[in-house]
């Protein structure tokens, strides 16, 4: 083949792999949506149904041309797209289930197990993709680590203890963590890239996960504990298994209004990144009925990038103000930890924090 055609038909199969890649992402997003609001929150039929569509293909293409049959190769690239479209289909054609349960949660799949034994496997297939030049052995090994390493985040995270059993074995007051649920995965703080940030801003644990873009979870939880009580909040009751932070405990919808009121009587000081939704309204409107104003406090993001994005002040103090709080003064601006006298009128503790322990001292010089 003369190279310039070589050369064409390299860009072209480069095309259309970025093209399919997108194809896919999209379908299995969109996969993954609908067995949510089908109520169906388990990984394990998500990661198995994910393994058919991207490890069969690879397979029957593997099976076909080695016996010879190049002409199969259009019903192979015709599967490639068929199966993913099928598995949105099937996943709609499901009978609907509440995806919002109470209690500690509880895995009924072997996630660790399957982990573990994925993992190998993944690099095996990897290695004879290697060794052969295949490409399909090589797609099979990637999909059976990224499996492995779902099922072994899934079991780290159910593993994690629940509110009840962290106050169990900390007597201090807690520390109540209010948000919308929508925001448990919301970036809080970017770190900057360089390892002296990394060392600046993250724990060990945070830094085996890799990653500069934190949530106050991750970026005040270490400090919170060890400073003012342990961290805890109320889990979003569509979860499958806690997110990685405060402990959860999980409520059912009709007992939420009643828990809370107990949760925040009982804490030591409540944390909220300036944030609205109909469920933080009421709780907003609930912690000024109870008197309890003067232990909230409210955070706003550290600017520690240029290219972070800081929410504007205005919209958090709108809700404040329909909530029945007083008119909120000047911009809290960047890194700000935000507090309240008693009767609601709000006083800036610190502007443009930089570090977790920044904030949290703050907070506890404000507590009794």
């Amino acid at each position: 083949m003369p190279w310039p055609v070589a050369i064409l038909a390299m860009a072209l199969l480069l095309v259309g792999i970025y093209y399919y890649g997108r194809l896919v992402y999209r379908l299995f997003s969109g996969f993954g949506g609908t067995l949510r609001e089908r109520g169906y929150k388990s990984p394990a039929l998500k990661i198995g149904l994910a393994a058919i569509a991207f490890g069969l293909p690879p397979l029957i293409t593997l099976a076909v041309l080695g016996y010879g049959h190049d002409q199969g190769i259009w019903l192979i690239a015709a599967l490639y797209v068929a199966l993913p479209v099928l598995l949105v289909y099937l996943a709609r054609r499901l009978p609907a289930r509440n995806p919002r349960t109470s209690g500690r949660r509880q895995l009924r799949f072997p996630y660790r197990a399957v982990g573990y034994t994925l993992f190998p496997i993944g690099l095996g297939f990897w290695i004879a993709g290697a060794a052969s030049n295949t490409a399909g052995l090589f797609q099979i090994g990637t999909v059976s680590i990224a499996g492995g390493l779902g099922c072994l985040t899934i079991a780290r995270r159910a593993a994690q203890p629940d509110a009840g059993a962290v106050l169990a074995q900390d007597p201090r007051p807690p520390v109540i963590y209010l948000r919308p649920f929508q925001q448990d995965e919301e970036i809080f703080a970017q770190v900057p890239w360089s390892w002296s940030g990394y060392r600046r801003y993250l724990t060990h644990s945070y830094l085996l996960r890799k990653s500069r873009h934190l949530t106050l979870e991750d970026f005040l939880g270490t400090e919170i504990s060890r400073r003012l009580g342990p961290f805890i909040a109320l889990g979003n009751p569509a979860d499958f298994v806690p997110p990685a932070g405060a402990a959860r405990t999980y409520v059912a919808d009709d007992e939420w209004p009643r828990h809370f009121a107990a949760m925040v009587r009982g804490a030591r000081c409540m944390v909220l990144f300036g944030a609205s939704s109909e469920h933080v309204m009421w709780e907003l409107k609930e912690i000024r009925a109870l008197g309890l104003e003067s232990k909230l406090f409210v955070l706003t993001r550290p600017k520690l990038t240029p290219s972070t994005t800081i929410p504007p002040w205005r919209t958090f103090a709108n809700s404040l103000r329909q909530a029945g709080y007083p008119p909120c003064g000047d911009d809290a601006g960047p890194g700000a930890v935000v507090g309240f006298k008693p009767g609601g009128e709000t006083v800036i503790l610190k502007r443009d924090a930089k570090t977790a322990a920044e904030m949290v001292e703050a907070i506890a010089r404000r507590l009794p």
